[in-house]
């Protein structure tokens, strides 16, 4: 009976450490699960090996992968599309190098409107675009237009936008879909500026495509804003500007960028809006730390597990999650937290008036900005606080990679010979060339990642077999010791 008992006992104490260490390789598989905003750990690099260049297009026009690996790369995305000859539905694009001219470059955009517009998926693999400026028309942005897929994307802290008008963004310009559109694990530190209204850190506008659509939707998730936006007139957002005629989808974002509108660095075109409940004029400039502006009812605008740790300020209503709320509209928020300073600078007599049925609307003077209703247009859930002055949570920022900047060559160095003039030059060499690049860097990118795909959690659920071997092993030692 003793050593049936004994025997029980290691068995039992087998079970326990195998159960116990399944969890924690279970944990272990997902390294990223709790990383808040963007994370470089959530990248697969694609091997591209084999994939054309966008470059050379014209001879691979029915591809449905390209490689991007220079400036000239965007540019050439962006001639396809804004001259109207594609849109690059269903194909993909994989970025495979920094993009980071030597000298600041002016780049117009991809896309024009609702209808010249990107509507591919671009995978920017944590590569970072950085040292241009994009001050072009309405919409504003890398993408000006875009109903695609943007995931992984990096844009660096020299990248200027500039909008001469309105629905700027450090990413996208504008979101036009019909169905759902996807923004996952971008880094935007770009310094944004509008000379209007509808501007975000990271998107300008979301709107349904040329024709309504009541399936149109954005989603946000993983990413984070760490520039910074100053817009001259309302409706600016760390992440987004303004959600028009759409769903939207926030998740696990993070705002650390400064917002700023209605102030004397962006004094504002004020506009005057009838409250819809009292007919009450009163003189809106939102600035929210999430999103400036959503006309949306509640259940099809969600936000949560998100943060803001970003200061917003505004001449008139600024709010740590949605700077306005217009009438018979709201929005769901639910496990938020706020670090940042948020500042109104409200004039006399132009204060928020608030109804005093609003759910939890106790936040509303840093939470919920501009409310037009005197019913229940906001829930927070439980866990959403305003926690300023505490310490904030940690987010992975980018290092940038530094500008280099080419040798100088001089006249002595340089002989007749060896100077070669554009005409000497064929697309052909260009393109061999370019060729044995990719080849020369694709054993360093292949050891990169057998590195990162054997680290981490490969020898982490190494190490716990071994260690669950050796315990059980010693106890079924013990166990015989006792019996003999």
């Amino acid at each position: 009976m003793k050593k049936t008992n004994t025997k029980l006992l290691a068995v039992l104490m087998t079970l326990a450490l195998l159960i116990s260490a399944v969890c924690f390789m279970t944990a272990a598989a997902d390294p990223t699960s709790a990383a808040l905003g963007y994370s470089a750990s959530r990248i697969v690099k694609k091997d591209t090996t084999g994939i054309p260049d966008i470059k050379d297009y014209t001879n691979n026009n029915t591809a449905k992968e390209f490689v991007v690996s220079d400036i000239t790369g965007l540019e050439t995305i962006a001639f396809y599309v804004n001259d109207g000859t594609t849109t690059f539905e269903g194909v993909t694009f994989y970025q495979t190098a920094d993009i980071q001219p030597s000298e600041a470059k002016s780049f117009g955009g991809i896309g024009k409107n609702a209808t010249v517009i990107f509507a591919g998926t671009y995978d920017g693999q944590g590569y970072v675009i950085n040292n241009l400026t994009v001050s072009a028309g309405e919409p504003c942005g890398i993408f000006k237009t875009t109903c695609g897929t943007l995931r992984n994307i990096v844009i660096g802290e020299n990248v200027v936008v500039n909008g001469p008008k309105s629905k700027t963004g450090g990413l996208v310009g504008e979101v036009r879909t019909a169905g759902t559109t996807v923004i996952d694990n971008c880094y935007v530190a770009a310094t944004v500026t509008s000379a209007a209204a509808l501007n975000g850190g990271i998107v300008g506008q979301a709107d349904y495509e040329a024709t309504k659509s009541e399936n149109a939707k954005l989603e946000i998730k993983n990413c984070t804003f760490a520039g910074s936006l100053v817009s001259k007139n309302g409706r600016c957002g760390g992440l987004l500007g303004r959600a028009a005629a759409i769903a939207l989808e926030i998740d696990n974002c993070v705002n650390a960028g400064s917002v700023s509108t209605g102030t004397a660095d962006a004094p504002a075109q004020v506009a005057e809006i009838a409250n819809a409940e009292t007919g009450d004029i009163k003189k809106v400039s939102a600035a929210g730390g999430f999103v400036g502006e959503t006309t949306k009812g509640a259940d099809k605008i969600l936000i949560k597990n998100s943060v803001n740790i970003g200061n917003i300020t505004s001449g008139y209503s600024a709010a740590a999650f949605i700077g306005s709320l217009p009438a018979n509209a709201g929005a769901t928020v639910q496990n938020c937290t706020n670090y940042g300073t948020v500042t109104n600078k409200t004039a006399s007599g132009t204060g928020v008036k608030v109804g005093e049925t609003d759910v939890l609307m106790k936040y509303h003077s840093t939470l919920a900005g501009y409310i037009f209703n005197t019913g229940a247009v906001l829930t927070i859930g439980e866990d959403s606080k305003d926690l300023k002055g505490q310490t904030a949570p940690t987010f992975e920022k980018v290092t940038m990679p530094e500008v280099t900047t080419p040798e100088e060559t001089t006249p002595e160095e340089t002989t007749t010979e060896e100077a070669t003039t554009p005409e000497e030059t064929t697309t052909e060499e260009v393109t061999t060339a370019k060729k044995d690049t990719e080849t020369t860097k694709a054993p360093a990118e292949t050891d990169d990642k057998t590195t990162t795909d054997k680290g981490g959690c490969g020898s982490i659920v190494s190490g716990s077999v071994a260690l669950i071997v050796s315990i059980a092993c010693g106890a079924m030692m013990i166990v015989r010791k006792k019996e003999d």
